[in-house]
């Protein structure tokens, strides 16, 4: 039967059974059931009776059969009876477990969250966060999916994930993006380069220099090719590298310079390099993403504050860039 089909039957049962076959009919009818009298159903519901004996007398005519066998000193179920409290039974329990499983999830003893990271992050300190979170709260599932902005966001939007951690999108349509942090772009230069004892360099010095950045199509190329083109200088790189270990492997290997979010390039081998600083603001903000159409789950809520905890405060790994920086 299709959709519409059901919603039509549905429909027509309603208009069929009235507005006195709901929930209100199907507590009573428990009530009476289990009591085994309209007196002591009364008293569980707090109500009269004859009002008792009055719903049981419409939920009969609204299911055209008797519920109940009565005799003036009894009050027993009929087969119909005892096929509805079965059902009704069945749906009790049904519920009182879906309540027990979102009162678990209110209080992050249950739950299950997934994430998309962009890979400068997810190949340094977000898998330790969520490893982290996962042992306060072991009944959380996480999952995690490591993809650029451009897809995180197509991710989020079609329901995928329920978070994202990405650059900030141009167009936030139904996006709810809180930030983070600004990573900035740094240059991965050779030791021995001219370059290299500087604290920070221009975009138009490096005119000349085989440059190594992400290829094109990608998040923080247009980053550079904007900040290029700002500067009047053409990007025209040597080499187009996708991963930053190898983007600084082959700064190593003499090929050229490189171009990486400073994130990028936390807890990577740079020996034999320096990292040095591009002058002007130059990068990206990063941050959280969510869909603002769609109501947070608590253990979303829950990992998205703890994300943004972990990011106000100053880390080791943030030394360590400043560091490569000063003295490598």
């Amino acid at each position: 039967m299709s959709i519409e089909g059901i919603i039509q039957s549905i429909s027509s049962s309603k208009r069929d059974m009235g507005p006195h076959f709901n929930l209100n009919s199907i507590v009573t009818f428990l009530a009476v059931a289990q009591s085994g009298s309209f007196r002591a159903a009364s008293e569980r519901l707090h109500t009269s009776s004859s009002a008792v004996s009055a719903r049981i007398k419409l939920l009969e005519t609204r299911l055209d059969v008797r519920l109940f066998h009565r005799t003036t000193r009894s009050l027993s179920l009929t087969p119909a009876g005892e096929r509805l409290l079965e059902a009704a039974l069945n749906a009790c329990s049904e519920l009182a477990a879906v309540e027990q499983l979102l009162r678990q999830e209110a209080s992050l003893m249950r739950g299950e969250v997934s994430i998309a990271v962009v890979p400068s992050l997810s190949q340094g300190d977000v898998p330790f966060i969520l490893s982290k979170f996962v042992q306060e709260y072991p009944g959380i599932k996480v999952k995690l999916l490591d993809v650029d902005s451009r897809r995180g966001l197509e991710m989020l939007s079609s329901a995928q994930v329920d978070l994202a951690i990405l650059s900030e999108p141009g167009a936030r349509d139904r996006i709810l993006f809180e930030p983070l942090f600004w990573d900035a772009s740094m240059l991965v230069v050779p030791k021995l380069h001219p370059l290299a004892t500087r604290s920070e360099v221009a975009i138009d010095e490096l005119r000349d220099e085989p440059l190594m950045v992400n290829p094109r199509g990608t998040t923080f190329r247009a980053v550079l090719d904007q900040a290029f083109n700002d500067a009047g200088v053409r990007l025209d790189p040597a080499q187009e590298i996708s991963t930053m270990p190898a983007l600084v492997r082959m700064v190593q290997a003499g090929f050229g310079l490189g171009i990486a979010p400073s994130k990028a390039l936390e807890g990577l081998a740079v020996e034999g390099c320096r990292i040095v600083s591009l002058k002007g603001k130059i990068g990206w903000t990063v941050g959280i993403a969510r869909m603002a159409s769609r109501s947070e789950a608590p253990a979303s809520t829950a990992l998205r504050n703890r994300l943004h905890s972990y990011y106000a405060a100053p880390r080791q790994s943030e030394i360590t860039i400043l560091t490569a920086v000063l003295t490598a």
